[in-house]
């Protein structure tokens, strides 16, 4: 209270000398300035009063001058206040900047103008533009459940609508480019799924519509001749190392009799696929008789494969060792997802490869990658070879400026979920590798999570700030997490300010304000103020543009397909697995 008295103080006495000083010149007839006069309001005569003293020396001269000084010093009084409250006590030196919704609009806009850019979609209530040239560097959501973090995606994908639900405003959804989604719910498979249009293609292994994707029309050559170097990148997707576990040695080793068990079936079979593995697998579930298999096989031998094998799974008195029986427990896992009967076919009608040979011939194209809650996790060996295939042949494309495919991830910390943890690690660090190259194909990912600490767990924080880094769209919900707030607000960055510090001097009959500068680094985004937005609020960082917030609508888009048609399943044919037995054991005799 003290210091504001003597901020008012000390405005009043600046104040007093404009007006005293524009006063003196009005009244002199220098300076012909209007002011409100006063004395035009009193009577000509105050008895008992002279008229010489009133109307000469009172009205006259004390309240004509008492007028003008009055009405300059209202005046100043207040121009004072407004400029003194408009001086920034804050100046930003340099560094991250905050601003509102509005500016943010205008510098878009304006750089828009200069790069001969043009918008793509508007987002959220404020419709704020994002460049045609802006989608390529990819979309973070993130935001704790409920936050509002799937109406921002939705709003990227079909854009604004009105009260009226008249749409204003395109989504991406609507240029007819390529999408490829790994759906967890499925919201957005339900709103996109083009079920009986003949365009689109859904990998949900329950629903009838699913694609049937025999693996080996990726693994092979054209011609059908084994690619070695995609050997070794399908064992190395079905089979990840973790170089931080304590089993990484025995991951290693099944590493290595995977890629044997692919060349084997490879060699084995005048038309491998998937039923022909899983027979194999099923034919040589025990761990001696698998390699017995392997390293007298003329494939496996052929490509120089039967030494590791050998060397993987290692024997003792009587069997396996205890080496050969933990690489043995690790191939279990790995032989148990790709055993499923949903899988379980001869011929295949989709391959990655051929995907991406048409993609600029058919951009209007979709593809689902459904792997909800409830799946949990039974079908992660496919998926994981699926999307790591993805990143390998999605980079082998020309590239144009101008195409745009859009690669979304939702929740995509549940891909380690469900003791999937090594494959979840893999699958992101390589999501980060394919970002920081695909860019110059026309890719734009678009990933939501609401688990820092989920992720964390999978790929460390140098692998969050990587991954953060290649998503420069940034678009962050409500979040209270604490250790995930405090890191989220150092990664919107400080300014360093250069501010005015009042101080208060108090002398024995006086009391003067002073004002110093000292410079001070200062957080953009405090942690607290993620916990403090209301659903549907978001902060946003555009490319390398301010800082700002942003607020979306709720809008839930009609839904144009049932979530899953489910599908009979095949069983295993055990006559064909006896056949096979039979065969190893006439070989190996």
């Amino acid at each position: 209270m003290d210091n504001f008295f003597m901020k008012m103080k000390q405005r009043a006495i600046i104040a007093g000398f404009v007006a005293f000083f524009l006063g003196l010149l009005t009244t002199r007839d220098i300076l012909p300035l209007p002011f409100f006069h006063i004395e035009s309001l009193l009577p000509d005569e105050l008895p008992p009063l002279t008229d010489e003293l009133w109307q000469d020396s009172i009205k006259g001269f004390l309240l004509y001058n008492l007028s003008a000084f009055l009405t300059y010093f209202t005046l100043s009084f207040a121009l004072v206040c407004f400029f003194h409250n408009k001086i920034k006590k804050e100046t930003v030196k340099r560094g991250a900047v905050r601003i509102d919704a509005d500016k943010l609009k205008k510098i878009i806009t304006k750089d828009m103008q200069i790069k001969k850019d043009a918008p793509l979609v508007h987002l959220a209530h404020e419709r704020m533009p994002i460049p045609f040239k802006e989608i390529p560097r990819n979309f973070l959501f993130l935001g704790k459940a409920g936050s509002g973090k799937t109406q921002g995606i939705f709003n990227l994908l079909f854009g604004n609508f009105d009260k009226y639900g008249v749409q204003i405003d395109k989504g991406v959804s609507d240029y007819g480019y390529t999408f490829i989604i790994y759906d967890r719910k499925p919201d957005f498979t339900t709103r996109l799924y083009r079920r009986t249009s003949g365009k689109d293609f859904l990998f949900n292994p329950l629903d009838k519509n699913c694609i049937k994707w025999n693996i080996f029309d990726d693994l092979l050559e054209d011609n059908g001749t084994i690619n070695e170097s995609m050997v070794e990148f399908f064992a190395k997707s079905l089979c990840p190392t973790d170089s931080d576990s304590k089993n990484a040695h025995f991951q290693e080793q099944a590493q290595a009799v995977t890629k044997a068990v692919l060349v084997a079936v490879c060699g084995m079979a005048s038309n491998a696929n998937n039923k022909f593995l899983i027979d194999f697998i099923q034919a040589n579930g025990d761990g001696l008789t698998l390699r017995n298999t392997l390293v007298k096989d003329k494939t496996v031998i052929k490509y120089g494969l039967h030494n590791n094998v050998a060397n993987a799974l290692t024997v003792g008195a009587g069997g396996l060792d205890n080496q050969g029986n933990s690489v043995m427990a690790t191939l279990n896992k790995v032989f148990r997802g790709l055993s499923k009967r949903e899988f379980y076919f001869t011929e295949g009608n989709f391959s990655i490869k051929t995907f991406f040979k048409t993609i600029d011939e058919n951009p209007d194209r979709r593809l689902f990658i459904v792997n909800t809650k409830e799946m949990a996790g039974a079908y992660t060996t496919y998926f994981s070879l699926f999307i790591n295939l993805i990143f390998k042949r999605g980079t082998s494309l020309s590239q144009p400026s101008n195409r745009r495919i859009f690669l979304m991830f939702d929740e995509i910390q549940s891909l380690g979920s469900d003791g999937n943890h090594e494959l979840g690690k893999q699958l992101i660090s390589e999501l980060g590798n394919f970002l920081a190259e695909s860019r110059s194909f026309g890719y734009s990912a678009i990933v939501a999570t609401q688990s820092l600490p989920q992720l964390e767990q999978l790929i460390k924080k140098e692998g969050m700030r990587e991954l953060f880094q290649h998503l420069s769209n940034k678009f962050i919900f409500q979040y209270n997490e604490p250790d995930g707030a405090e890191w989220l607000s150092r990664y919107f960055n400080e300014q360093e300010i250069e501010r005015m510090r009042e101080s208060i001097s108090r002398g024995d009959n006086s009391e003067r304000v002073s004002e110093t500068e000292e410079e001070k680094l200062k957080r953009i985004v405090l942690p607290s103020e993620f916990n403090a937005l209301k659903p549907l609020q978001c902060f946003c960082s555009i490319g390398e543009h301010p800082t700002s917030q942003l607020q979306f609508e709720y809008r839930l888009p009609p839904e144009i397909t049932q979530k899953v048609l489910l599908k009979e399943l095949p069983f295993f044919n055990n006559d064909d697995i006896d056949v096979l037995k039979n065969r190893y054991q006439i070989k190996l005799d």
